[in-house]
């Protein structure tokens, strides 16, 4: 959500519901692929607005009410893009990193509340929206099929494998659970070993 009063209202809305507000977590996102040349003033401001002045919105609105609950959480869903750059996805990247940023900011400011404040980092995972999209514009763009493409991306990394929602949602419900109390500030990279600079067995050095 994009719009100061519309966070405010759902805020509002949930803490009347619940009768409070102890987690948060951040997962709305946007993405376009598109050369530098090519990439226009509204790609930029939708992809901003979306990807992190959205995630900032909501933090603030519900920054009070984690406050008071006295073991408030907040886990944002970040990305590899925000641990590292990607071509043709300047303003995607730039929001990640900026996310990684606030989690790393709003970590230390309401810390003396007993808020946590943390990030995952997943690559892309193929079965969600914003997986499938990436997927299609790869097979557009190519003579690969599907399988293929899914297959080339699972050999980045030194696990063999896609990531799956549940791997992210495992990590996200790690740090909303008690025994994740003494972690705050971290980005967590959920990418099956590909931050480590693997190379694949056989290639050539």
């Amino acid at each position: 959500m994009r719009l100061p009063e519309a966070v405010t209202t759902a805020v509002e809305n949930a803490v009347a519901a619940f009768g409070g507000l102890d987690t948060l977590v951040i997962s709305a996102g946007v993405i376009h692929i598109k050369p530098l040349e090519e990439v226009s003033e509204s790609d930029w401001d939708l992809t901003m607005d979306v990807n992190l002045k959205g995630a900032f919105l909501t933090a603030q609105a519900t920054a009070p009410h984690l406050s008071a609950s006295g073991r408030g959480r907040v886990v944002a869903i970040a990305s590899d893009a925000g641990r590292r750059g990607f071509a043709w996805i300047q303003a995607y990247v730039s929001s990640k990193f900026g996310l990684v940023g606030l989690v790393e900011s709003l970590a230390v400011e309401l810390a003396p509340d007993q808020v946590t404040v943390n990030c995952v980092c997943p690559v892309g995972v193929p079965t969600t929206r914003m997986g499938q999209e990436v997927l299609d514009w790869k097979v557009r763009r190519s003579n690969a099929t599907p399988e293929q493409i899914m297959s080339a991306a699972a050999g980045t990394n030194p696990l063999g494998r896609n990531a799956t929602e549940a791997d992210v949602a495992d990590a996200v419900m790690y740090f909303i659970s008690d025994e994740a109390s003494f972690l705050t500030g971290v980005a967590l990279d959920i990418d099956g070993g590909a931050h480590l600079g693997w190379v694949f067995p056989g290639a050539s050095d």
